[in-house]
């Protein structure tokens, strides 16, 4: 007699819950840590506790969710529709008990709201903390490192969620990184929904396609690039195109010209070449062109890195260097773009030495501080801003040798799939 489903899910449970013990100690660190830092950081200098530090964007997403509830697109359903809808019954929730927001991208007093979006968008951003965990534990990274570099990860995220509220650019590069995942098992069918809904989420997942599509390719024992895109373009279909004819004007407008503001974000050197716009009343450059450049060169690396059945540890580093490609041709940089690559160096970082893995969390986090500064002039910031993301990668250049796992933190020991070396082929399996 068969055993029970439930029964057996109820067994499997616990041992998935260890295997992923580091994302869920950084989740519940990043929980604690981030609530108190926006309900009684602002008051602990100054006092009394009436104004809380809560990210200003996210109540932009937020309302955005809540237009959409209501049957009103705008235009953040062009640039990141997957959050409005993950965000929408949170929305309904928010709206039934008259939870209170901040203005678009404003800061306001005591947002009730929080209690109910801050844990939502934190425990959504960890993603990429529980994909770089699952991805050091196929490298047979120690246990006790992976603690480190899972710490590492959510302090990192902490300016893209705590300061700056856009959890989406998170769980767009986690379901990435899962994606590159499953095709390391030639799961190229589940790495192309996964690479689908991330595009869906934020656009930024577009620079991964080359890489992935590239060792689709060439897997074997045959070309698996069919029926992986053919999955990657459905999610984007089925919840773009419905949208594009109810409201071709507004969104379209989006697409084509994609603007960013210079008065309230980091001006780069495309900046000044970049066409000049007056978008929602505001003074703004158009980055489409800029990211047409990154995307163009995303595919020149991709193919000719991973032209020759890559490994998982190779293609991650690739799409490392596409990320950052993305972030040298913005017309205009915010501080949490350059996330994306503080993420993926850490974790291939995190399979070589201590040195480099200690040297690589300190970059990171000087990485995460310096990118929220404001200096005059365009050259300093972003050469030293660039200078600093490209000793990152080249610290998670891959490197000949894996991290050597003692006995009790071998991930084939009955706490995950066994550890691969790092020169071992992959993309051969049948996809599953």
């Amino acid at each position: 007699m068969d055993p029970d489903p439930a029964l057996s899910t109820a067994r499997q449970l616990p041992d998935r819950v260890q295997r992923r013990m580091p994302a869920v100690v950084a989740l519940t660190a990043a929980l604690v840590l981030g609530n108190a830092y926006v309900v009684m950081w602002a008051a602990l200098p100054r006092g009394p506790f009436n104004t809380w530090l809560a990210p200003s964007d996210l109540w932009g997403t937020y309302l955005a969710s809540v237009q959409l509830v209501h049957g009103q697109l705008s235009p953040a359903y062009a640039a990141y529709p997957g959050i409005l809808l993950i965000f929408a019954p949170a929305a309904v929730i928010g709206s039934i008990f008259n939870l209170e927001v901040g203005p678009n991208f404003a800061a306001f007093a005591a947002p009730t709201g929080w209690v109910l979006m801050g844990p939502l968008e934190i425990a959504l951003a960890s993603v990429a903390v529980f994909a770089c965990d699952a991805v050091a534990e196929t490298f047979g990274v120690p246990r006790s490192r992976r603690f480190v570099l899972a710490l590492a990860e959510a302090a990192v995220l902490s300016s893209l969620t705590i300061k700056w509220g856009h959890p989406e650019d998170a769980l767009a590069v986690g379901l990435v990184i899962y994606a590159a995942l499953e095709a390391s098992t030639g799961r190229w069918r589940r790495s192309g929904w996964l690479l689908g809904v991330a595009i869906v989420v934020q656009p930024l997942a577009l620079v991964a396609i080359p890489a992935l599509a590239t060792a689709a390719a060439v897997a074997r024992p045959r070309r698996q690039i069919g029926p992986m895109l053919g999955r990657t373009v459905v999610p984007g279909l089925v919840v773009l195109v419905p949208a594009l004819i109810a409201d071709w004007g507004q969104l379209s407008y989006w697409l084509l010209h994609q603007p960013n503001y210079p008065a309230y974000n980091h001006t780069t050197p495309f900046t000044s070449i970049s066409p000049v716009i007056l978008y929602q009343g505001f003074y703004a450059v158009s980055g489409g062109p800029a990211r047409m450049v990154a995307v163009g060169l995303s595919v020149v690396i991709g193919v000719l890195m991973c032209r020759h059945r890559p490994s998982l540890q190779r293609l991650l580093f690739v799409l490392a260097l596409v990320f950052f490609v993305r972030v040298i041709f913005e017309s205009v940089l915010d501080a949490y773009y350059t996330w994306p690559v503080l993420a993926l160096a850490l974790v291939l970082a995190a399979r070589t030495t201590w040195l480099r893995f200690g040297a690589a969390v300190a970059v990171s986090l000087f990485a995460t501080w310096f990118s929220n500064l404001f200096w005059i002039g365009v050259w300093p910031w972003w050469g030293i801003m660039m200078g600093v993301l490209a000793v990152l990668v080249a610290l998670c250049w891959p490197g000949p040798e894996p991290v050597a796992a003692g006995p009790e933190d071998q991930v084939g020991s009955g706490t995950g799939p066994p550890a691969q070396p790092a020169d071992q082929p992959r993309y051969e399996t049948e996809p599953a």
